[in-house]
């Protein structure tokens, strides 16, 4: 169950990138606006040096993550392929206590894999503007439902002012020219 009411520390945290594939992005709902806060994320975890997973429905007919989310990454990145909704299989094993949630669509991929991670016992935040379905109406019904559910929805730039805390972060520039 998530915790309410504290911020969350990227020490603790793992960013999963739900199916930003080259056949589903160019659909979704605001995919420009989304795509451009997923790389963020992305980038922001390369400088914590923080692990990301990102996973692919089905990619031999759905195509892989989109290159430029994976261009650039210095450190390994797991690309977990799946014909499940749900991710959270693959990451049981995880040692995050707070796993990110970014992605597509929020109302069948995500929200699954939300509810299973919770399930699982993590913390799950699930970044809003992160994420998208072809209707979105659809986000925002799945945004509605998880944070009934206890889950925690922030926005990206929530998210990585929480983990900088202070202006004198050795990264605050170069986190605050990212949102520029």
């Amino acid at each position: 169950m998530a915790n309410m009411g504290w911020r969350f520390k990227v020490e603790e945290s793992s960013l999963l990138v739900v199916d930003m594939q080259e056949k589903l992005l160019p659909v979704m709902s605001d995919a420009e606006a989304v795509l451009r806060n997923v790389f963020i994320l992305a980038q922001a975890f390369q400088q914590f040096r923080r692990p990301l997973v990102f996973s692919e429905q089905y990619p031999q007919g759905l195509g892989h993550t989109l290159p430029e989310l994976l261009a650039g990454m210095d450190q390994q990145v797991s690309v977990v392929e799946k014909t499940r909704f749900s991710v959270a299989g693959a990451l049981a094993g995880f040692k995050s206590r707070t796993i990110i949630v970014s992605g597509i669509e929020a109302h069948i991929c995500v929200r699954q894999t939300v509810l299973d991670l919770l399930e699982q016992g993590k913390n799950v935040v699930v970044a809003a503007d992160a994420v998208a379905s072809r209707n979105p109406e659809h986000r925002q019904l799945a945004l509605d439902e998880l944070r009934g559910r206890g889950v925690s929805v922030a926005s990206v730039e929530s998210l990585l002012f929480d983990w900088l805390e202070d202006s004198r972060h050795p990264l605050f520039k170069t986190i605050a020219a990212m949102l520029k």
